[in-house]
């Protein structure tokens, strides 16, 4: 009995003691061995494999000069939500390394609101061009794997803004404040008109940042807490910003209407003549091809292109012509540089210009011959070699006696 018991925990426990676990630590061990060897001998293979896998984009930022741009962020993102980013040195050199192969995208930092703009895309000798809706935001392209693309170059400009300061009527700024803006514009090459809207917040000395994205005729409005302030209009080129807009904040009321319909009016509501019970004097609006046409136009009809003699017309005619419109009126220097007068032969007894016009050379270009802005109910003065010379597609015309039997032109 006792060998058999010793031969049954002989059998037993050695085998656990001495066969099982070596033969556990063999298997572990020939396991480690044989992926060790095999590391050792495909580690030259997958290395490589790793490095053809991604793709590198190295290349340099400029302006449209040509001059490197420093210190600009640049970014891609992957399809599979891959983040990349490099930032140019002083010679505008990048270079973005690891970039998983598939469908990719090019863009500038911060994604949704960055101060440059992507004008062309230049690689191996071809230019690309941005066809998205905003330009600015990215390049969309895939890469092969282990794809190696250098000598890139990025052209960039800063991209359109506007940037002004917010502040009371004694000149303190509104610090650290959201306002409620609207930012009216007027296209150059169509005239039609569009808002954006938004609630930027003013940084600590009243500074805010608007950046928009057509050459046009801008006016801004803001209000914050019943207070309100409206800009002058001004003109952005392209790739233009401007910079020393100030907003004063008023409590009076400001009369002031955003756009209604884009466009043209329709013919029936031009052909309606409003009476001013003061003068007994007739006015309309008409659509017009340029201001020549406008005065043929009114000549038809026995009028002329109005000419407003003191600030109660002026305020009468605010009241009546109430959509945003730039209007032609009868006002010019053409005959004699810098001597106004109406077309009508009238004196000029009431001028009501925007601030610094008349301006020969300002913003506007060199101008003869002015033109009411309905929003902000000032008077411009605009050339012929103005950009803003296309924008103004109406006129106010003036007939001193309705009665006449004149015949109606429609447009």
């Amino acid at each position: 009995m006792p060998r058999k018991s010793a031969l049954t925990i002989g059998l037993t426990i050695p085998p656990v003691g001495d066969w099982v676990m070596p033969r556990l630590h063999l298997r572990r061990s020939f396991l480690v061995v044989i992926i060790g060897i095999v590391a050792i001998v495909l580690a030259i293979p997958l290395c490589s494999f790793a490095q053809e896998a991604t793709s590198t984009l190295s290349g340099r930022v400029v302006n449209t000069d040509g001059s490197p741009v420093s210190d600009l962020k640049i970014g891609i993102q992957s399809g599979n939500g891959t983040r990349l980013h490099s930032q140019t040195n002083s010679a505008g050199h990048f270079s973005i390394a690891r970039i998983p192969p598939g469908a990719i995208r090019l863009e500038l930092l911060p994604t949704f609101n960055p101060d440059t703009e992507i004008l062309t895309l230049e690689i191996g000798g071809l230019t690309f061009y941005p066809n998205s809706v905003f330009p600015f935001a990215s390049f969309a392209f895939e890469l092969d794997p282990g794809v190696h693309v250098e000598n890139i170059v990025v052209t960039t400009r800063p991209r359109m803004r506007i940037r002004g300061r917010v502040v009371f009527e004694k000149g303190e700024p509104l610090r650290n404040e959201h306002v409620d803006m609207q930012v009216i514009r007027q296209m150059l090459d169509t005239g039609r008109s569009g808002t954006s809207g938004g609630s930027p917040q003013t940084d600590s000395e009243g500074y805010f940042t608007e950046y928009v994205r057509f050459p046009a005729i801008y006016t801004v409005f803001v209000r914050y807490l019943g207070m309100k302030a409206l800009s002058e209009p001004f003109l952005l080129k392209p790739g233009e910003r401007y910079e020393d807009l100030v907003l004063t904040l008023s409590p009076q009321p400001i009369d002031f209407k955003l756009p209604g319909e884009r466009g043209k009016l329709p013919a029936k509501s031009m052909s309606v003549w409003g009476v001013n019970p003061v003068n007994g004097h007739a006015y309309k609006r008409i659509y017009c091809e340029s201001r020549d046409d406008a005065i043929s136009q009114a000549a038809a009809e026995k009028a002329h292109l109005v000419a407003i003699n003191d600030a109660a017309e002026q305020k009468w005619l605010e009241g009546l012509f109430v959509e945003r419109r730039f209007f032609w009126i009868g006002l010019s220097d053409a005959e004699k540089e810098g001597q106004w007068q109406w077309d009508n032969g009238e004196a000029l007894t009431y001028i009501n210009w925007v601030s610094h016009e008349p301006d020969e050379q300002g913003t506007m270009g060199e101008g003869d011959y002015a033109v009411m802005d309905s929003s902000s109910k000032k008077w411009m003065d605009i050339g012929a070699e103005s950009p803003f010379w296309k924008v103004v597609q109406y006129a106010i015309i003036e007939k001193e006696n309705l009665s006449d039997e004149t015949p109606k032109t429609e447009k």
